[in-house]
């Protein structure tokens, strides 16, 4: 009882619950958590989402209990939050967040610590994603930077725009994230050349903090 009280304060419903995260928030066995997680299921306490994922259910007076989306599954395991991250979108999906093109990505592709692939196609729920191992750990200091030379990677590949507003867009997306100098140079010499050129071509450098 004091487990369960403790998973649901922390995490409380519509939330996935991954064992192997419980076991180290709480600094207990992961056996002992997925040992809890069948029982709380076979008592109705909790739902089983898919292999490995349950969540407390939300209940609606009217529509019952509430199904956890697969969105937010795909957040909780393979981008985590502002506080720890753990991935973000990449290639056309982030080029697409960053307004220098109108296309949207079918398949959007994840960059993530949850994976050690260069690439690879999985199925989450009624969502298709692409899994990318990141170049260097993902950390909350470094994801601004990353996505960034990301983007700096597939800006001629995606911009519709011209060259100036192209330039514009990209400064915007380093003040909007307020992205240090040394954040990028910790990290540069692991992306493409292209990536380097363009934080010259697009002047980023003029929008670093």
């Amino acid at each position: 009882m004091v487990l369960q009280e403790q998973v649901r304060t922390i995490y409380g419903e519509d939330t996935p619950l991954f064992a192997q995260a419980i076991a180290e928030r709480l600094s207990v066995d992961v056996n002992t958590v997925v040992q809890a997680l069948k029982r709380w299921k076979n008592q109705g306490i909790v739902e089983k989402w898919g292999h490995g994922v349950y969540y407390f259910p939300k209940e609606s007076r009217f529509f019952g209990k509430k199904k956890l989306s697969s969105e937010k599954v795909i957040q909780s395991k393979y981008l985590g939050d502002d506080a720890d991250p753990s991935g973000y979108y990449s290639d056309l999906a982030l080029a697409n967040l960053a307004g220098i093109t109108t296309q949207m990505a079918a398949v959007k592709t994840i960059v993530t610590n949850a994976t050690s692939s260069k690439k690879r196609k999985i199925n989450v729920g009624e969502r298709t994603v692409y899994l990318k191992a990141p170049r260097v750990k993902i950390t909350r200091d470094n994801i601004k930077a990353m996505e960034l030379l990301d983007l700096l990677s597939v800006v001629n590949k995606y911009s519709e725009y011209d060259l100036e507003d192209t330039k514009r867009m990209i400064q915007d997306f380093v003040r909007k994230n307020n992205i240090r100098a040394n954040q990028v140079q910790s990290i540069i010499k692991e992306y493409p050349k292209e990536a380097i050129e363009n934080i010259v071509l697009m002047e980023a450098y003029s929008a670093f903090t």
